[in-house]
């Protein structure tokens, strides 16, 4: 009642900030109460936010962690996660030793944040806390057809329902604390992001993160995707002066970029090539569409035509007075007759800038003696990860939102999903270009594979001086074979099936466990034109 008394009457912004009033604001009267969270991703979103608020979590690799009485440390505490698993749905105690961490976390509550670090009785109960929670949620959110659910995984798929598919935790709002499924741990560096396996921290509170499990039957082992990098011709005439008034300084201007004013997609096209795709491959899982391909619902009839799933790159001439649309658009079959979709819009603005304008040919639209910011929306952040087997979630991005990682790029990094599609409406997909450069990045941290894909319209529109014509629409790296590969659309193709397939790998975290090789690798292994 001591440390209850002097938590509460201490007034509010007054000196530095302690501990129990920061878990107060994730999960408020918690530190109150003689239990633990029950549920583990509850006291996970509590430990690991204390743990980077106070950047303590550096402290495994100092020299006396692992602590002295748990020799055999990663073996300890998997059978303590087991434990905690099992009495989190039901009404058995828990383990003794999460409930003598939280009492010692309860003890600090009017210790500063900024002295956390210095406390090793603390810091350890923190990370043995964080790190119980971690392994009692082994699998959370993955699911596999051949795996059968427990009761753990069940509550957790009712949570992450309840909860509008933003988060797993039960008690702490997700205004507060966001914690999601985890797919791949840092092979380098030291972050918070190096404690776990299976639970993210979701740490950009202006992005909404979505999880999304969705029953689309893929192999155990591979993914056949189509790429179909259309439109096959983009001209000048396609980007023009936005209509709308925007009080923007003289150097500034907004532009729009209308590729379909002059070309359509057919359903009945995109239909026979997929048709003639799974004449050579034997199945199609998936079709990509490049940024601002496709209108209004054409993903979702070619959805509904083809029995695929579609990523495709939405967009509209701007109304009177309005901006275009640019966003993702993701239609995936459910049933016989019902399909599964989810939009994103696009996180930040296209800037062309003179030497852009020269290298499109676009001086005769766009002034090159000013800049020029796409004409869309920049509405609410929204990220969404679907996860369609044991080893594939996906992840799209649109173009800008690969490059400028910010807000979104934490997120990404703290999920790690296995697969990254980046739509582009941009030049040829070279290994020297800067596609390559971001998807290095997010391949070396925290592991992921990304493809961006281009049409091959805007490929043909990019004019380099001294650089030969190119239709590399695609481009491909992932962390297990470390290779930069450059998807050619040949003359005459009208798409590019890419077999996918996955490769388990065995991942650490920095306080010394390992997932048991659980964690999936996305790897090409297959590139096929397909020619109508």
């Amino acid at each position: 009642m001591a440390t209850r008394t002097r938590h509460a009457t201490r007034a509010r912004g007054t000196g530095p900030l302690l501990l129990g009033e920061y878990v107060d604001i994730i999960a408020p009267r918690l530190m109150f109460s003689n239990e633990p969270p029950r549920w583990p991703p509850d006291a996970f979103a509590v430990a690991a936010s204390v743990l980077q608020r106070a950047a303590a979590y550096s402290c495994v690799v100092e020299e006396h962690w692992p602590p002295r009485e748990h020799p055999n440390w990663p073996s300890f505490i998997a059978r303590v996660g087991r434990r905690w698993r099992y009495a989190a749905t039901r009404r058995t105690p828990l383990p003794r030793q999460v409930r003598s961490w939280w009492a010692q976390i309860r003890n600090f509550s009017t210790l500063p944040i900024e002295q956390i670090r210095t406390n090793r009785e603390l810091c350890h109960a923190l990370l043995q806390l964080s790190a119980a929670a971690d392994e009692a949620c082994t699998g959370i959110g993955i699911r596999e057809y051949r795996r059968r659910q427990d009761a753990f995984d069940l509550r957790a798929s009712e949570i992450i329902a309840l909860s509008r598919w933003r988060t797993f935790c039960d008690t702490i709002d997700p205004s507060r604390a966001v914690v999601l499924p985890k797919l791949h741990t840092p092979r380098s560096g030291l972050t918070l992001r190096s404690l776990s396996h299976n639970l993210a921290l979701s740490a950009s509170p202006e992005v909404d993160t979505r999880w999304y499990w969705l029953p689309f039957r893929v192999k155990k082992w591979a993914l056949n995707l189509l790429l179909l990098p259309w439109p096959d011709v983009v001209v000048p005439d396609h980007f023009r002066p936005a209509t709308r008034t925007y009080k923007l300084p003289g150097r500034f201007g907004l532009f729009t970029c209308d590729v379909r004013r002059t070309s359509a997609v057919s359903v009945d096209q995109v239909e026979r090539v997929v048709r003639r795709a799974r004449q050579m491959v034997g199945r199609i899982d998936g079709i990509v569409f490049p940024e601002l391909t496709l209108r209004d619902d054409e993903h979702i009839q070619i959805c509904q035509r083809t029995r695929a799933f579609v990523v495709a790159g939405l967009g509209s001439s701007p109304a009177a007075g309005m901006s275009g649309e640019n966003r993702v658009g993701a239609a995936v079959p459910v049933g016989d007759e019902i399909v599964a979709t989810w939009r994103q819009d696009k996180h930040h603005r296209w800037r062309v800038d003179s030497n852009q304008i020269a290298q499109y040919g676009l001086g005769s639209q766009l002034d090159p003696e000013r800049e020029w910011w796409e004409d869309t929306p920049v509405g609410s952040r929204t990220l969404y990860f679907w996860q369609i087997n044991g080893w594939l979630t996906l992840s799209v991005l649109i173009c800008e939102d690969l490059a400028r990682q910010d807000p979104v790029s934490n997120v990404v990094r703290s999920i790690g999903p296995n697969l990254v599609v980046a739509l582009l409406m941009d030049g040829p997909q070279l290994a020297s270009r800067w596609p390559a450069r971001y998807a290095t990045v997010l391949a070396d941290d925290p592991g992921c594979s990304v493809l961006t894909v281009t049409s091959v319209g805007m490929a043909l529109l990019s004019r380099v001086p001294g650089k030969p014509e190119s239709r590399v629409v695609a481009l491909w790296k992932d962390a297990a074979s470390g290779k930069m590969i450059e998807i050619e659309l040949e003359k005459g193709a009208a798409g590019v099936v890419i077999s996918l397939t996955r490769q388990f790998a065995k991942e650490w975290t920095a306080d010394g466990r390992n997932d048991r090789g659980a964690t999936g690798y996305v790897c090409l292994n297959g590139i096929h034109q397909v020619r109508v």
